[in-house]
């Protein structure tokens, strides 16, 4: 997975160096598609990669609104979900300089708000870390971000049904899902 993450990284040199992922789909995927640029408009682009039976898509947001890494992304309806959320059962993930760091080195990731305090971790980072802490072999990840998370705090995993969610400091990071192959049959709502 990290090869094709780097892939990603190396696809969009040409953004800003402080751009953030919106959203990540990553899928397990029979049929290959060649690595293309969906969309490109002055604020977003969106992005899809292929490379060893994985499928990514990425969209990204070109430029960073500055409320992105403030205090003010929790609104009162970000920490009503993320309490329905947190009344579940949970995983946590704690993450190490040294595993940011590790992976930065992998990817090539140069943006600086992964590499300076107070060290923002990659969106492609928390996809890959829920990936491996899935207990189900999934064919479809995705997560949409509403914050950032942070090293040196722990980030609570939900998974209720399908749906996940990520928390840090009791506020919504990310949510999203995923589909396996028996998804007709044993995860209908």
């Amino acid at each position: 997975m990290r090869r094709l993450l780097s892939t990603m990284i190396k696809c969009n040199q040409d953004l800003p160096k402080n751009s953030l992922v919106v959203d990540m789909t990553l899928e397990k995927a029979a049929q290959l598609y060649e690595n293309q640029v969906l969309t490109d408009t002055q604020r977003f682009r969106k992005i899809r990669l292929s490379e060893s039976g994985l499928t990514l898509e990425v969209r990204f947001l070109k430029k960073q609104p500055v409320q992105r890494l403030s205090e003010s992304t929790n609104s009162n309806q970000l920490e009503e979900k993320a309490n329905k959320f947190l009344a579940n059962d949970d995983q946590t993930i704690n993450i190490s300089q040294a595993a940011l760091a590790q992976f930065l080195e992998d990817t090539g990731d140069q943006n600086p708000i992964h590499r300076e305090a107070p060290y923002v971790l990659p969106g492609a980072f928390l996809l890959e870390q829920v990936s491996d802490r899935l207990a189900i072999d999934y064919r479809r990840l995705h997560l949409r971000f509403y914050a950032p998370a942070v090293l040196d705090r722990t980030i609570q995993l939900m998974v209720k049904g399908r749906a996940i969610g990520l928390f840090q400091a009791g506020k919504l990071v990310a949510k999203g899902d995923y589909d396996h192959d028996g998804c007709l049959y044993c995860c209908r709502p």
